[in-house]
């Protein structure tokens, strides 16, 4: 059986120099044994080295037999909204990796990709060519509108690193143009109505009355799909329900045998990110992190939670990178609990006389992290948080460059000054601004030398409101400077608030941080215990 790289079988199929488009076919057709069919093939003829299998069953199910198979990494259905996302993600992750690979290893194609891999030249590179399998591509767009984009850019970038696609499907406006275009093998089973045929209406009208398993190519010669065995048959006359066990019966012997046999890695499963993840795990696992490596992870960045595609530490770095961050979120979806993690890394990491803090929490929220050393000042009030800005910029305006007498050379130095680095924390950034005023607008002239004279600002806000409170101008400002942030759980109504992502409803303390020219990372971060 021959395969395209990116396939649909609209009632369709996927291989490997291409993608497959759909199998396009009514109920009943035979899509999902088309399916069955395909995955045994790959079981038999590539070994789990060399294809990876990942599978979204929205059909009958028939898919989860291949499940222990050392060949596939998993098979998820309904009910599994997180575990679908997170496996397309895995895949696109997948493209990006290959990316940087191919360009530091001047691989130029996947033919390129396969020889080095056979001669043991890239024996770190963990998938060869990795098929994703959708059964009822309707339903898994029915799931969420995110869907369709994601599929569109795997269909786009992925056949050139071996990414392919194989969609079965029931109807062909199932298939959107634009993933559509980008799919090259298609085979059309049996349709309940010709007329909806996109190889031919009178080929399709010959085999209207034909059994399971009948269809057209996309040159229009007919084919008739083999079972997934390979063993003879049941008798013809048993009942198709009987056949349907005979089957999983066999595939069920196969893939038990193959697991017993293999003996080198098996496909990556899918990991989901945890629910609830402790602080005092998180830096236990970057200070092991660190003494591996001898170095600090990401030099001086602190730990904030954990990343979707490694599952390890993720770091904020407010010195060495962006100097200032928002975060976006609704009520009780973490916030707060996320600037209690970032005042206590800093904490962790820096002495007070490296870190000062300005609290601004008018819900007292943040009272026993204040209490530290390193609190330059906290704020209940408005005028109190008036007064702490003031003393803030005085303290730091004496950092700013002035004066035409400074040379080229003086300019080019490295910045210095006396003092430490001033982090000023805003919990509910949207309760400190007032028709009356904003404390924090007496520093929005100073956040863009912020890297350079030490100020830093990470402001908490809700995502409800946003678009109205966009020409405020802290936050004007901040969005201007392209500054990094962690959208939680929100209103995808509010639009687009980082880059081009918009909120959406995430169980609590889990976001997607969102930074200038880079990916978008779903996030859950640490839970901060209470002190003592």
């Amino acid at each position: 059986m021959a395969f395209a790289d990116n396939s649909i079988v609209d009632g369709g199929i996927g291989c490997r120099d291409h993608n497959f488009v759909d199998q396009y076919g009514a109920p009943q057709s035979g899509k999902s044994t088309l399916l069955r069919t395909i995955l045994t093939s790959f079981l038999l003829t590539h070994s789990p080295r060399d294809a990876q299998i990942y599978g979204i069953d929205l059909g009958g199910g028939l898919l989860r037999v291949f499940e222990g198979a050392p060949h596939v990494g998993a098979i998820c259905g309904r009910g599994e909204g997180e575990k679908m996302r997170r496996m397309i993600r895995q895949m696109r992750s997948i493209i990006q990796e290959r990316e940087l690979l191919f360009r530091e290893q001047s691989i130029d194609t996947m033919v390129a990709y396969r020889a080095r891999r056979q001669r043991g030249e890239l024996n770190d590179a963990p998938f060869g060519d990795v098929f994703l399998v959708v059964d009822d591509l309707a339903q898994l767009m029915a799931e969420s509108d995110a869907f369709e984009m994601e599929l569109v850019e795997l269909a786009a970038t992925g056949l050139t690193y071996g990414v392919h696609l194989i969609l079965a499907t029931n109807r062909w406006p199932d298939v959107r143009p634009r993933l559509r275009d980008n799919i090259g093998g298609r085979i059309e089973l049996r349709l309940n109505d010709a007329m909806e045929s996109e190889i031919g209406k009178p080929l399709a009208r010959a085999i209207s009355k034909a059994p399971p398993g009948r269809g057209l190519t996309k040159g229009g010669l007919q084919f008739h799909t083999a079972l997934p065995l390979l063993n003879p048959l049941v008798e013809e006359h048993e009942e198709a329900g009987q056949a349907q066990e005979a089957i999983k019966q066999e595939l069920d012997t196969l893939i038990q045998r193959m697991a017993n046999a293999w003996r080198g890695p098996v496909t990556p499963p899918i990991r989901l990110l945890p629910m609830l993840v402790h602080l005092r795990d998180l830096w236990a696992e970057a200070d092991a992190t660190a003494n591996a490596t001898g170095k600090l992870p990401r030099q001086r960045g602190v730990p904030i939670g954990v990343d979707e595609f490694q599952l390890a530490p993720l770091y904020l770095d407010l010195l060495a990178s962006e100097p200032h961050f928002i975060i976006l979120g609704d009520s009780e979806c973490g916030k707060t609990n996320l600037l209690r993690v970032i005042m206590r890394g800093l904490q962790r990491r820096y002495t007070p006389e490296e870190a000062q803090f300005i609290v601004l929490d008018y819900r007292r929220q943040l009272l026993q992290e204040s209490r530290s050393q390193h609190t330059f000042a906290y704020a209940v009030t408005a005028q109190m948080a008036n007064n702490a800005m003031s003393k803030l910029r005085m303290e730091v305006e004496k950092r700013q460059l002035t004066g035409a007498e400074l040379t080229p050379e003086q300019l080019a130095a490295p910045r210095k000054w006396d003092g430490p680095h001033y982090f000023v924390f805003a919990d509910d950034y949207d309760h400190i601004v007032t028709p009356m005023g904003n404390p924090l607008s007496a520093l929005t002239e100073l956040l863009l030398d912020g890297r350079d004279i030490g100020l830093h600002v990470v402001l908490a806000r809700r995502v409800g409101g946003v678009g109205r409170s966009a020409y405020e101008p802290v936050l004007q400002r901040l969005t201007e400077m392209s500054t990094p942030g962690l959208i939680m759980s929100g209103d995808p109504q509010e639009g687009v608030l980082l880059g081009a992502m918009r909120a959406m409803a995430l169980p609590p303390g889990r976001g997607y941080l969102a930074r200038p020219k880079q990916r978008v990372i779903l996030t859950q971060t640490a839970l901060a215990e209470p002190a003592g």
